[in-house]
């Protein structure tokens, strides 16, 4: 993992104020049941 980049991307949003948003493979949700998606959504994967 590498913590170190990741502290520093983290770091930069900060410091400017934009949003820092965390992409992640749709995979893992499979079809959702609403929208928008959040974290908290049941997973059901496609694989």
């Amino acid at each position: 993992m590498n913590v170190t980049g990741t502290n520093n991307v983290a770091w930069f949003w900060k410091k400017t104020g934009d949003a820092l948003a965390f992409p992640f493979s749709m995979a893992v949700l499979g079809d959702p049941e609403s929208f928008p998606i959040t974290a908290d959504q049941p997973r059901d994967p496609l694989n």
